[in-house]
């Protein structure tokens, strides 16, 4: 791990498929709510990603997409990795080191929720 002035773009694994939370659009990055169902709670926002709705670890494509989006933005990549998608995981982390993007990761349990909060903080990138 190192230190960073870079902010975090989370990817949500489950699945078996990629949910990105953010989107680059004419060059802004903006939530990606889509493909989520997101529940606030105060200041506090559970993201759950929709089952058929993310990036199939197959899409090589769309992966490289989305990986290039993230490199345009200057931004490094938060994976959160549940437990039923641990080899999704490998197929964008390689696709990652691949193009040059900094990431970081956490594992998840099945029950475990995504939360973002004002207080959260994201693992700094490998």
């Amino acid at each position: 791990e190192h230190s960073t002035d870079k902010d975090p773009w989370f990817i949500i694994i489950k699945n078996g498929e990629i949910y990105s939370h953010s989107v680059l659009s004419s060059g802004q990055v903006g939530d990606n709510t889509g493909i989520f169902n997101v529940e606030a709670n105060g200041d506090d926002q559970t993201w759950v990603p929709i089952r058929g709705r993310g990036i199939a670890s197959t899409d090589h494509s769309a992966i490289s997409q989305l990986l290039s989006d993230i490199k345009q933005s200057g931004r490094y990549i938060s994976f959160v990795v549940y437990d039923d998608s641990f080899s999704a995981f490998i197929i964008a982390r390689d696709n990652a080191i691949a193009q040059g993007v900094d990431y970081g990761w956490v594992p998840k349990e099945q029950s475990d929720s995504v939360i973002f909060s004002q207080n959260g903080s994201a693992p700094p990138p490998q």
